[in-house]
């Protein structure tokens, strides 16, 4: 029924507005929608704050909950406060430095282009993590743009 009332909203929109960017919940027959169809191709998707933090805290939690995992689950709530401040304070911009900094270090140890067996990519997974807690220690860099000292934003979390 979602999916069925959401190509009708996008019908009735298609001759009147101009669509770039469709927000939705994290409903998988959007997405697939979204991901699949022509008409839809120029039309970027991104899921709302609200679902994105929930579906990242419920995957965590469940990986958590297995009994190799069972270190990760002190780190749930820090890792659902890193979302909610990314989110927040990245200003409309969804692709922030400290979102991609995280993201940079999960590619490090965890790359989409090798199969992993579950607890070799939840070992990588687990040093991504705390390699990145070790670099929100880091001092601040001087700015490019200014002399102003700029420190990371993620030393909230400490």
């Amino acid at each position: 029924m979602e999916r069925i009332g959401f190509e009708r909203g996008m019908s009735f929109l298609a001759g009147k507005v101009d669509v770039k960017t469709m927000v939705t919940d994290a409903h998988p027959q959007i997405m697939a929608v979204m991901k699949r169809c022509e008409k839809y191709e120029g039309i970027g998707h991104q899921i709302d704050v609200w679902h994105g933090g929930k579906n990242l805290t419920k995957r965590f939690v469940k990986a958590a909950s297995e009994e190799r995992c069972k270190p990760l689950m002190p780190w749930v709530p820090a890792i659902k406060n890193h979302f909610w401040y990314v989110s927040k304070s990245c200003g409309g911009n969804a692709d922030t430095l400290s979102l991609e900094s995280f993201h940079s270090h999960m590619l490090m140890y965890c790359s989409k282009r090798h199969a992993f067996k579950y607890i070799g990519y939840s070992t990588r997974d687990l040093l991504a993590a705390m390699d990145h807690k070790t670099h929100l220690d880091l001092k601040g860099v001087r700015s490019y743009r200014s002399d102003q000292t700029v420190y990371s934003p993620l030393q909230h979390l400490r």
